[in-house]
């Protein structure tokens, strides 16, 4: 569902019938982070669990530290390839 989403809004033209479609990538997106806990809490033994739930935690800490610095870049790939900044940060 969400590279359905994420396909229709690199079609859209216009910056305003994105919205809908970013909101329609969200909603297919918000389930990933309660379903890794639940994978985790399935798979693992519960002296294992608190190690790996630490572990996707940082690593979700550690990408919002690089995240800021990649948007940056990709935004300023405006023009290239003829599409708009903004399309640039569905396809990365």
């Amino acid at each position: 569902m969400y590279c359905v989403s994420s396909s229709v809004c690199l079609r859209i033209a216009s910056s305003d019938g994105k919205h809908p479609s970013l909101q329609f990538s969200g909603l297919a997106e918000a389930g990933f982070y309660p379903g890794l806990q639940y994978m985790i809490g399935s798979w693992y033994r519960k002296d294992e669990m608190a190690k790996r739930a630490c572990i996707l935690n940082a690593s979700g800490s550690i990408a919002m530290l690089f995240s800021g610095f990649l948007m940056t870049g990709v935004t300023n790939l405006s023009g290239r390839g003829g599409l708009p900044g903004w399309k640039w940060l569905v396809l990365s």
